[in-house]
């Protein structure tokens, strides 16, 4: 039973990761992205798995409030998947993705998130193009990382929480 449990929870994230792929095509046509930096699951304090999947929601709801428009979930906010906890044992984080359906002004957009996750301690990655960003936040304390990634005529915003302690394959 738990295998099939193990089965069905990754073809869902492949499922799920092909369809963001297909949604945000083009994002990487500058080239490869770079390595991910080091995440916060390596370094953070063990928190508390509802305090992680809240401040990941707030992290999601910052931003979408802030370009406004109507957001459709994705993926979570009660999604979960594997991380390893700082002392090496099994952790768990939340997954939250969300799309609108529509673009405002990008650079504008892209340049104030950029600088409220700035102020909020975190380090941006910039990946894509300029008509077809993707910033991600790293740090700060609250999240992984969000990202906020544009595509024609779409804007996506995800979220990592941060990694706490339990199994992404038990019901929590």
């Amino acid at each position: 039973m738990r295998s099939e449990h193990r089965l069905r929870r990754r073809a869902g994230v492949l499922g799920t990761g092909v369809l963001v792929v297909a949604a945000l095509v083009g994002c990487s046509a500058a080239g490869p992205a770079p390595a991910p930096a080091p995440t916060s699951e390596h370094a953070a304090p063990a928190v508390h798995r509802d305090v992680a999947q809240q401040q990941m929601v707030d992290a999601v709801e910052a931003v979408t409030g802030r370009l406004g428009g109507t957001w459709q979930p994705r993926t979570g906010p009660d999604y979960l998947e594997d991380c390893r906890l700082p002392d090496g044992d099994q952790g768990a984080k939340w997954r939250y993705l969300v799309t609108r359906a529509s673009s405002g002004d990008v650079t504008q957009d892209v340049t104030t998130t950029e600088d409220r996750w700035t102020e909020q301690g975190m380090t941006i990655d910039h990946w894509g193009t300029a008509d077809r960003p993707t910033i991600v936040g790293r740090g700060g304390g609250r999240t992984d990382s969000v990202r906020l990634t544009v595509s024609d005529g779409q804007y996506a915003v995800q979220a990592l929480s941060l990694c706490f302690p339990g199994d992404a394959d038990d019901d929590f």
